[in-house]
């Protein structure tokens, strides 16, 4: 568990390839998962040192911001949690399609 702020820059063509197919409200596979923007994202331009330092400097320290962060850590755990390990299901189901051959 460790909280987290999220840069991305790319090039013009890419940005502009995303901005016409992307729908989702996140980039950040954790946010998408919580349904929540649990961590800051910054993208292309806002994507500047001003805007990542007064996002990570109160995640260093004893803050309101890293507790909610590590709480979203906490919830991501809980959702992500299963009980089979995911190489056991695919075999599973790998294994009882060659059984039907």
């Amino acid at each position: 568990q460790v909280p987290m702020v999220i840069a991305y820059r790319v090039g013009k063509v890419e940005e502009w390839i995303v901005r016409a197919l992307a729908t989702a409200p996140s980039i950040v596979l954790p946010n998408l998962i919580l349904d929540e923007l649990a961590f800051p994202e910054f993208l292309q331009g806002q994507c500047t040192p001003d805007h990542l330092t007064h996002a990570l400097l109160p995640l260093l320290g004893d803050s309101s911001e890293r507790a909610a962060q590590l709480a979203a850590c906490t919830r991501l755990d809980t959702l992500m949690r299963v009980d089979t390990p995911p190489s056991d299901r695919a075999a599973a189901i790998i294994l009882s399609y060659v059984r039907t051959l």
